[in-house]
């Protein structure tokens, strides 16, 4: 723990940049995150939101302004609201409460998630010098404010808007811990992994691959096991009120999400393990049209017929997960990562910037891994962030926009690499 503090503390000095320079050039930089957002979300973006999950997001977020709860589009449009848990709550609680403010346009809601883009930059930025220094965090905020994956958020306004944020600061309190471990500061990272998958589920593989990015910094198998319960005791109290509210209305425990079935369904048929070899083909839900209407038992006959398509398919499967990661990580399928990012309301040219950009940050975000290893500094908890995408995305499908968490390490390790890069060229 000593020895994690003064290479922290040593940071400033050999950036040469004190607090006051490091606060003034942060929010300069958030400032230039947001105006870029801005400037993307009214002028790029499509005047309305295309169909998809957006489309649910918001119309599911007026429905619980309205008062009739989290419930299924179909019944909102039929005017008999039933309840729903296909996605998690916290994007559109968040939207219902912009619209109870009477921020109900798709306008004033994209210029709150500008503002939310401006305070990821800044998070960034305070991660990358929790981790690196202070001129690696300057760094990491100035890519992330010039980041398509990232700005690109606001003007499509889904969910991931949230992620990123919850992301950097999940990340942020897991050094806090490392370098000074309390039970406090497990309880804020336990219910910081709780908030962020009641944004995205995928995010509950983080409890794990945190707390052991926690428990091989620690010393002693007793404190390992206190601060590890405490982080998971918090996570599970962040989520019991989801738990229980889905046990209630839906008889069914426990259940984070009925998405699940829906995406196994378009993820394992001929489509995904025969021609766009890792993607989705949509027309496979007609496997469980008929139960359409209940959605717990959509969602459970989707996973059954998923699982029965992959055992009868199995000589494919290898095949198919390396798929799935290689489209997620770009090694494979980028035209038509592209091309499925421009349906979803994403432009096509930032897109295509959003790879370029990403080519260049994975060499440096190497240099970047083998500096911290030098230093010592704890590199397990940026990369639980790409485990988790990596595993994620292996059990789904492939699409880069499900890489958001991952890129947000990818950016800080990044950074971390060029202004190693940059240290080693001055001599």
């Amino acid at each position: 723990m000593t020895e994690a503090v003064s290479t922290r503390e040593a940071a400033p000095s050999r950036a040469g940049l004190g607090d006051r320079a490091f606060g003034i050039a942060l929010a300069v930089l958030s400032a230039l995150g947001f105006g870029i957002a801005l400037a993307y979300a009214l002028a790029v973006s499509p005047d309305e939101i295309v169909a998809g999950d957006a489309t649910q997001y918001h119309l599911v977020a007026q429905g619980i302004a309205d008062g009739h709860g989290y419930a299924t589009l179909p019944s909102l449009l039929q005017g008999h609201p039933q309840p729903t848990a296909q996605h998690p709550p916290l994007f559109p609680l968040t939207l219902a409460g912009l619209d109870l403010l009477g921020l109900d346009t798709l306008t004033s809601h994209r210029v709150v998630l500008c503002f939310v883009a401006a305070a990821s930059v800044a998070l960034l930025g305070l991660l990358g010098r929790r981790v690196a220094g202070p001129r690696a965090g300057l760094i990491a905020a100035g890519l992330a404010a010039i980041y398509p994956g990232f700005f690109m958020l606001a003007g499509v306004a889904m969910t991931e808007s949230l992620y990123i944020p919850l992301i950097a600061l999940t990340l942020l309190a897991t050094y806090a811990l490392i370098d000074r471990p309390s039970v406090r500061l497990a309880v804020l990272t336990g219910a910081l992994i709780g908030l962020t998958i009641l944004d995205r589920t995928e995010a509950l593989l983080l409890l794990p691959l945190l707390a052991i990015a926690v428990a091989v910094k620690l010393p002693g198998a007793r404190e390992r096991m206190r601060l590890v319960g405490v982080m998971t005791v918090a996570t599970v109290v962040v989520l019991a009120p989801w738990v229980a509210r889905n046990w209630a209305a839906m008889d069914r425990f426990p259940l984070l999400s009925t998405n699940g079935g829906l995406t196994a369904m378009v993820a394992n048929c001929e489509g995904p393990y025969y021609v766009d070899v890792g993607f989705i083909q949509p027309n496979c839900l007609v496997r469980c049209e008929r139960l359409r209407e209940n959605e717990l038992e959509y969602s459970d006959c989707g996973s059954r017929v998923a699982r029965e398509y992959a055992e009868d398919h199995l000589g494919r499967v290898p095949v198919v997960v390396a798929a799935r990661v290689a489209r997620t990580w770009n090694v494979y399928g980028v035209g038509k990562d592209i091309s499925y990012a421009e349906f979803g309301g994403r432009n096509r040219t930032a897109s295509k910037f959003k790879v370029a950009m990403y080519f260049l940050l994975l060499p440096l975000a190497v240099l970047g891994g083998w500096a911290l290893a030098r230093r010592r500094r704890p590199l397990l908890p940026l990369l639980a962030p790409v485990l988790m995408a990596t595993i994620a995305t292996a059990l789904t499908y492939g699409f880069s926009h499900y890489r958001v968490g991952a890129d947000v390490a990818l950016i800080v390790l990044g950074a971390t690499g060029l202004d190693a890069l940059a240290e080693r060229l001055r001599g």
